[in-house]
């Protein structure tokens, strides 16, 4: 056994089996915890641990490590290599009732064991805690936590959802479900016996740092008539990365504020700059080839572009528009409440910390369903307005931004010659064949006599000395000004509206680069 590979790995939740122990069943071992046998009632909870084979293997090579917390809490450690894994079952109390102390007791005891059960990990573990935690984590919430929830979360957030969020900011940990896109079908876990609604009440939590060994986490129907639970079973597909991989600079497009390129106090300094710059560059920089001088041309137009009109409106990193600072002020506040109730558990100040905590959790929630309202009015008046004066290009830009992506061209109805709607793929193939063969091969019968008949074109010696003279200022303003606005860039980023907005200062750069290259007989190289 190397050590790398471990198998399969199972946590099973409300087992009510009695007592604590280790069975060995058909080459599987199941490591369980539950409530005393003197004390089996119809409310027992109860949490395992099933390992495969391999990992049964592993976990004896590794000197067995387990351990069982309470009634809805087991764990297990395989010390494999290169990084041994902690496995914690859980089986989390139900949701609070409204005003029900007991219940919110019974949750915040549940935490507390948790949390003292984490402080005793390794920190260098990886750390995977999975199970029924009975908690709905909402959309609104992957604005918020930081990302310790993920865009695909599919429920509205409830008390336990709150603390398990939470619980994962305060131990760096992640909701594996909620970051991975998938079929309703495959999100959720349990379905409401009188609302027939879906929801996600089983997660695997991973700590933060190992996200990238989490390949996939999705629900499986099939699973649930065979072992008879209400639950559809969860499963997660880890595999451990030894190498941090790096990931690509990505470079970000130049947004431009069109009201700021109609303010003539920033055009006028904006010039004034391209102006300076072109001086130092000639007085530093005498003999520059054509790529140098054109290198030199895009990153001093783009950078002072940047400075006098960018779009300053900046977007919260993996968040929405409507997450405002003063929103973000006031949910780091509450995170800190949260560190603050639990590192006086068990001291005479818990109640107040606690309930600072309570308060500015329903503080947050307040403010962010407040704002979201906000924000849609602010949309919607923004789009009428656009409407108003005819400027429809703002108005769609807006609905563009709120719709996100374009629509799948999956989702694109084809018709067939007689505009039947085709729903096969391969009959949707073989009318996308048929369409373009009928397009691009017509049929043509060519009279040579007809073509002997075409004058052939004549061009004077004025016409070829003119096309080949070096193009002149005249042309390259000429040219500039036929450029077309909100239009895609090139490879240079450059926009149309920069290159208007710099005047004769750019049409002078721009003429020099030219000149060299049609004196020279050379191309820029793009990088």
């Amino acid at each position: 056994m190397s050590g790398r590979v471990i198998g399969s790995v199972a946590a099973l939740a409300e087992t009510k089996i009695p007592d604590s122990g280790v069975c060995v069943v058909n080459g599987y071992t199941f490591i369980y915890s539950g409530s005393p046998s003197q004390l089996l009632s119809k409310s027992a909870y109860g949490a395992a641990v099933c390992l495969g084979p391999e990992a049964t293997n592993a976990w004896k090579n590794s000197g067995a490590q387990w351990e069982a917390v309470s009634s809805r809490l087991v764990t297990v450690r395989i010390e494999c290599r290169p990084v041994p894994i902690t496995i914690i079952a859980v089986y989390a109390p139900i949701n609070p009732s409204n005003g029900v102390k007991n219940d919110i007791e019974t949750c915040d005891e549940f935490y507390k064991i948790l949390q003292a059960t984490i402080d005793k990990t390794h920190k260098s573990d990886m750390i995977m805690i999975m199970g029924d935690f009975n908690a709905r984590v909402g959309v609104e919430q992957a604005n918020t936590a930081g990302g310790t929830v993920g865009k695909h979360a599919i429920d509205k957030q409830n008390q336990n959802g709150r603390r398990l969020v939470d619980f994962c900011l305060f131990n760096s940990f992640i909701v594996t479900n909620t970051f991975f896109p998938h079929k309703a079908v495959h999100q959720g876990t349990w379905m409401h016996p009188k609302t027939k609604q879906w929801h996600m009440l089983d997660y695997i939590l991973v700590n933060r740092k190992f996200r990238s060994s989490v390949q996939d986490v999705r629900a499986h129907r099939g699973a649930t008539g065979g072992i008879g639970t209400d639950h559809h079973l969860l499963r997660a597909k880890i595999r451990l990365h030894l190498k941090c991989r790096r990931k690509a600079e990505k470079k970000y497009r130049l947004r431009l504020d069109q009201s700021k390129l109609a303010d003539d106090c920033l055009l006028s300094a904006f010039q004034i700059e391209l102006a300076n710059e072109i001086k130092a560059i000639r007085r530093d920089n005498k003999t520059l080839s054509v790529n140098e001088k054109f290198t030199n041309f895009v990153n001093s137009v783009r950078e002072r572009g940047r400075h006098y009109f960018g779009n300053n409106k900046s977007i919260h990193k993996g968040g929405k528009e409507w997450f405002t600072p003063e929103l973000k002020e006031i949910v780091d506040k509450k995170a800190k409440a949260y560190v603050d109730w639990q590192l006086h558990r068990s001291t005479t100040n818990e109640n107040k910390y606690r309930n600072r905590y309570r308060t500015l959790a329903k503080i947050v929630q307040n403010k962010v369903y407040a704002r979201q309202h906000e924000y849609w009015e602010e949309l919607s008046i923004d789009i009428e307005n656009a409407v108003k004066v005819h400027d429809p290009t703002s108005a769609f830009q807006i609905i563009r931004r709120l719709r996100g992506n374009g629509q799948s061209i999956k989702h694109i109805p084809v018709q067939d010659k007689n505009g039947l709607t085709l729903t096969n793929s391969k009959d949707q193939l073989n009318r996308w064949k048929e369409y373009f063969d009928k397009m691009l091969n017509v049929d043509t019968t060519i009279n040579e006599q007809v073509l002997q008949q075409i004058p052939s074109p004549t061009v004077d010696d004025d016409e070829l000395s003119r096309q080949d003279a070096v193009p002149t200022l005249d042309e390259v303003v000429k040219a500039i000004g036929q450029i077309k606005n909100k239009k895609a860039p090139g490879k240079d980023d450059v926009p149309a509206e920069l290159l208007k907005a710099g005047g004769h200062y750019i049409a002078e750069w721009l003429h020099e680069i030219i000149r060299d290259v049609w004196e020279q007989e050379v191309m820029m190289i793009f990088l």
